[in-house]
């Protein structure tokens, strides 16, 4: 068996479990190698500290052209009445694998996009999230936030932690703030000065994003599908090239991660969905794909929502 990647899982108490995905199949292999010693850190058989909780023994990596930047601009216009929009009725909980891929590609193709997402703002030259005025307006995002996007994407999709980009799977994220920067710097700006606030979110290196993966898939003994429990929480740090990891939380039921040592999470982050008529470029599977981003929440066909209200959750 050629070893692709190999995951170690642990608890806050008790044994930890080494998982191995194969190249030839996904198949996992449930092992117990390590230990949790008093100090908390996992301990080796052989009695050696374990360091790294992810190995990857064989690297994947996606090249792609970059589209034109004309191009990319002129798929980033303002939403309009006339287009497609995606919402939640589109979605389905408890999906299995097999029909949430089929309604992936369905949804890709039929080019709904999502509410209120980023367009690209010719009269500053800048892209920009829809926000509400009473919050302070649009938000301003950089080139360098929406490339460290999609380097979490491909490199989740290259290493099997993603296999669809919208909600039932890749489609919703939190963030976690470090504890001291969220004192110093985020706590005091009031609520009409969200803009600022996620202004400088995204613009911060020190955060780090958290996605819940696999969200409305059916979890069943399949092979495949027991990888995507076990690798739900995916984390990407604030940086074009930073590290993007998994770290399973098997204490809680559904595996979905919500602490991080000297961390505040922030849970309303940003919705990410893939649409053939999407504004952000990147690559999956080989070819240029695209994506839209938003701070809405989807919502089911027909509804009237208010532009201020329900943010991501």
């Amino acid at each position: 068996m050629r070893i692709q990647e190999m995951l170690i899982v642990k608890k806050k108490q008790g044994p930890a479990y080494l998982f191995i995905r194969s190249m030839e199949s996904f198949s996992i292999h449930r092992q117990r190698v390590a230990r949790i010693g008093a100090s908390g850190k996992l301990i080796g058989p052989g009695g050696g500290p374990v360091i790294a909780k992810t190995i990857f023994v064989i690297g994947l990596f996606c090249f792609y052209s970059v589209a034109n930047a004309t191009e990319e601009n002129q798929r980033c216009k303002p939403e309009t009445a006339s287009d497609a929009k995606l919402y939640s009725t589109d979605l389905r909980w408890e999906i299995p694998f097999v029909e949430m891929m089929s309604l992936y590609r369905s949804i890709y193709s039929s080019k709904k996009r999502l509410p209120k997402r980023a367009y690209f703002d010719e009269a500053t030259g800048t892209y920009k999230l829809p926000f509400a005025e009473g919050f302070g307006g649009d938000i301003p995002i950089s080139e360098n936030f929406i490339a460290t996007i999609r380097h979490h994407v491909e490199t989740g999709m290259a290493r099997g932690y993603v296999d669809a980009l919208f909600f039932s799977d890749m489609g919703h994220s939190h963030i976690f703030i470090p504890e001291s920067k969220y004192e110093s710097t985020y706590k005091s700006i009031p609520i009409n000065e969200m803009t600022r606030f996620y202004r400088l979110l995204f613009e911060d290196p020190e955060i780090k994003i958290l996605y819940h993966t696999a969200e409305q898939l059916k979890f069943t003994a399949e092979p495949h599908v027991q990888w995507r429990f076990y690798t739900r929480n995916l984390i990407g740090e604030n940086r074009q090239d930073g590290d993007v990891y998994v770290l399973p939380a098997v204490e809680h039921r559904a595996n979905t991660l919500r602490d991080l040592d000297g961390h505040r999470l922030w849970n309303t982050g940003f919705h990410i969905s893939a649409s053939e008529a999407g504004c952000f470029p990147y690559m999956e599977r080989g070819q240029i794909r695209y994506f839209d981003l938003s701070l809405y929440d989807l919502q089911p066909e027909g509804t009237m929502q208010p532009f201020s209200d329900q943010l991501t959750h």
